[in-house]
Formats: C-alpha cells, sequence, structure tokens
C-alpha cells in the first residue's frame, strides 16, 4: 500500500489491511494481532548536510552528517562509502603516533572527499521525486505512458536507467586501501 492511499490516516482496521498485503504466513499474523496493531506514523525527511561533520575527536558519517531522501534508498550506500574513505584516511594515522592535529586536518580531508558526491546524490534524489510527484500527480501522463509501445517504453526505461548509473554505481570513485 502506498502512503499515498490513505493520507489522513483515519482509524482503519490496519490489522486487515497489513494482511491484505502481506504473504499468507504475515498475513496470519497480522489477523491474529490486530487489536495491537496501531495506525502508521507519518515521519517528515529532512534532506540536508551539516556544514562541518567532525569537532575534535568526533566525526559523523552518514545520515549523522548529511541526511538522504529515501528515493532509491541511498543512504546505507553513502553511510558506507563515508566509512570507506574515512578508513583510509584514519587507518594510517592510527597505526601511527599521529597528533591531534593531524587526525583533525584528515577528518577536514575526509569531508572534503566526501560532498560533492553528497550533494550531488541528494540532487539527483530531488529531481526523481519531482518525477515521481509529477506522474503521481497527472493521470493524463501516467495514462500515456502506459499506452506507448513496448518500443518506446523501452526506450524510456534505458534512458531512465541511464539517469539512474551515477546513484546506483556512486559519483565517484570510492575504494578501500588499507
Amino acid at each position: 500500500m502506498s502512503a499515498n492511499e490513505t493520507t489522513d490516516w483515519k482509524p482503519a482496521d490496519w490489522g486487515e489491511i497489513f494482511a491484505s498485503h502481506s504473504p499468507s504466513w504475515l498475513a496470519e499474523h497480522f489477523r491474529n494481532y490486530a487489536d495491537t496493531i496501531e495506525s502508521p506514523i507519518r515521519l517528515s525527511v529532512v534532506v540536508g548536510c551539516c556544514p562541518r561533520w567532525h569537532v575534535p575527536g568526533v566525526m559523523l558519517l552518514g545520515d549523522a552528517a548529511h541526511p538522504m531522501s529515501p528515493v532509491r534508498a541511498q543512504g546505507i550506500n553513502v553511510a558506507l562509502r563515508d566509512a570507506i574513505v574515512a578508513a583510509n584516511h584514519l587507518v594510517p594515522l592510527l597505526q601511527t603516533s599521529a597528533e591531534h592535529q593531524e587526525i583533525d586536518r584528515a577528518l577536514t580531508q575526509i569531508q572534503a572527499e566526501r560532498e560533492p558526491e553528497i550533494i550531488r546524490a541528494q540532487k539527483l534524489q530531488l529531481a526523481e521525486a519531482a518525477q515521481g510527484e509529477l506522474l503521481r500527480k497527472n493521470s493524463l501522463l501516467r495514462s500515456l505512458l502506459t499506452k506507448l509501445p513496448l518500443l518506446l517504453r523501452k526506450q524510456i526505461q534505458r534512458s531512465w536507467l541511464k539517469r539512474q548509473y551515477e546513484m546506483r554505481q556512486g559519483i565517484t570513485k570510492v575504494q578501500l586501501t588499507v
């Protein structure tokens, strides 16, 4: 069920609603415990980027430093890429007797290295969300897209996949080197 199907979140038989969209083993669970199921809670999404991801001795990575949109579920991928870059910079320093100033400089370098990809990924997410919203609001456009000949649909699909490449593969090359 999409969030748009029931936007007012008024009282409903959520156990049955969830069950009707679930495999039989899970549907049975929802029906057996329907009286304990509360209505869904809609969470707001914050997309952004901290101006500074670190203070002496602490570094924020992933959603703590730059919360991502849920579009294409990139948060975990981006956080893992952050961790790889952080490891590449910090492991060599931590294996030696590096001074605090050297570590703090490395933290600044990590942010500088990661920030361009974060900004680009968030822009790609926003563009895709806008495209999805356009389709959601425009039934004529949705109808036209479903009626396109198969050849045109495949071209549109290829175009969409090409636009998604950066989000799927990452914008910058990230490789663990330590």
